[in-house]
């Protein structure tokens, strides 16, 4: 998950929640399914998000009951293939 880059030549990060869901798309983790959010935490901070932005993008993917947050994991509530962040 690289920045998108437009013809301009400009850089451009994806939202944090959008991040979140194609690294688990990558890990290909299926709904029903937990996993530790140390697994998703440094993949997203070497990407340049910090953890604010982590963390919101998380409790975003919970109100939109994509996630569901159960202490320091990620309990993956739909299935994500084609899921879109906002």
């Amino acid at each position: 998950m690289k920045p998108t880059n437009d013809e301009t030549g400009i850089e451009f990060k994806m939202t944090a929640d959008r991040a979140i869901i194609t690294l688990l798309q990558e890990l290909d983790i299926p709904p029903s399914t937990d996993i530790s959010l140390f697994e998703i935490g440094p993949p997203l901070t070497r990407q340049g998000y910090d953890q604010d932005a982590i963390l919101n993008g998380l409790f975003f993917l919970q109100r939109q009951k994509m996630i569901d947050l159960r202490g320091n994991r990620l309990h993956v509530l739909k299935e994500l293939r084609h899921q879109k962040g906002h």
